[in-house]
């Protein structure tokens, strides 16, 4: 990672999100950026830093959203150079899936991902892909 360094600097933060359960005490989660397509530029590697960072985890946790770039061709490069190295680290979620009304088109948005996830990687068993929302109260 230090061959990334100062360029990486300004897309750095860090969040402390408190727990009263102490339940997380050895987790750290790594957010990255939402790729995107087209013209917008990052001011360092994105893709290159992201692989990096996959070898220093145990887990490597990817959220698709259903309403956005969730299959852009940037995100999907790194998915497939990312489970060359890393595949039985790798773990798949459908994020906001309350966003998505009906259950029909729910379906519809995960065999979407579903496709195009296998198109680009070759597990040697199925993966899953859990739906992650924000119940109804």
């Amino acid at each position: 990672l230090k061959g990334f360094f100062p360029a990486i600097y300004p897309g750095l933060s860090t969040e402390v999100s408190t727990s009263k359960e102490r339940c997380f005490n050895l987790v750290t989660f790594i957010d990255t950026p939402g790729l995107v397509d087209g013209s917008f530029h990052y001011p360092f590697p994105v893709e290159d830093i992201i692989v990096a960072m996959a070898r220093h985890t145990d887990l490597i946790y990817v959220l698709f959203d259903p309403i956005g770039q969730a299959l852009c061709d940037r995100t999907m490069n790194v998915i497939e150079r990312l489970n060359e190295q890393h595949a039985t680290k790798m773990r798949y979620f459908l994020s906001k899936a309350d966003t998505v009304p009906l259950e029909r088109d729910r379906q519809k948005v995960i065999v979407q991902i579903t496709q195009n996830l296998s198109s680009r990687i070759r597990n040697k068993h199925a993966f899953e892909l859990p739906s992650l929302y924000i119940p109804d109260k």
